[in-house]
């Protein structure tokens, strides 16, 4: 008796869970499906045979990430390969700006690559070390010591010849090259005026800064 009084009572709840189960599923709302292809949810229509439409259709995309060696680079396919509308696209886009390698040809000879956003063509940039600062130091006042000498000799020329005066005098037309043998610049967008570094009243000055920063950090 026992035995029938058990099954009697699993039959009954076995019963209520499958009619439990029925009302829910036909009460509670499936949950719409995220659809990963363009980042949107998917409207699951109410009818059976729609639904499985839906399922049978819908396929989760398969993400690929390979190993690329370039961060940035792997950052932009994982993006799009995800799946995105045109805009959302471009935004993430600008988030990892896609940096072209550029040739740089430096002043003394050396050649170099840098980063930039656009495709830049090969660059002259400016090298300036120690060496070529010496070197335009010398090659400023050999300049100058020449434009001193041509002013000197047009000096000596004109006591020449006001020595010896001509009968008719003729105006002095000297060429403008002479006194001035190199192109100056217009200065349109300087910048802004940069320490000498060769300077040794500078390397007296940081060396006086040091011994002082020295002294205040034994006297604490």
């Amino acid at each position: 008796n026992s035995f029938c009084t058990l099954l009697a009572v699993t039959m009954a709840l076995r019963r209520t869970a499958a009619t439990l189960i029925k009302t829910r599923s036909s009460v509670v709302p499936p949950r719409p499906i995220r659809d990963t292809a363009s980042r949107r949810p998917l409207p699951v229509p109410e009818e059976p045979r729609g639904r499985d439409r839906i399922y049978s259709e819908y396929k989760q995309p398969f993400l690929i990430r390979p190993f690329i060696r370039d961060g940035n680079l792997a950052a932009m396919q994982h993006i799009e390969f995800a799946g995105m509308y045109r805009d959302e696209l471009a935004i993430e886009r600008f988030k990892h700006p896609r940096l072209r390698r550029t040739l740089t040809i430096n002043t003394d000879g050396s050649l170099s690559e840098r980063e930039f956003e656009v495709a830049a063509p090969p660059l002259m940039v400016l090298f300036q070390d120690r060496a070529s600062l010496h070197r335009d130091r010398l090659n400023s006042i050999m300049s100058a010591a020449l434009v001193d000498d041509l002013k000197a000799s047009l000096n000596t020329w004109g006591a020449a010849a006001a020595d010896q005066p001509d009968p008719e005098p003729v105006e002095e037309t000297v060429c403008n090259a002479l006194a001035h043998p190199y192109a100056v610049p217009v200065p349109l967008a300087r910048r802004k005026h940069r320490f000498d570094v060769l300077d040794p009243r500078l390397a007296a000055q940081q060396r006086l800064e040091r011994l002082q920063a020295e002294r205040a950090a034994a006297a604490k």
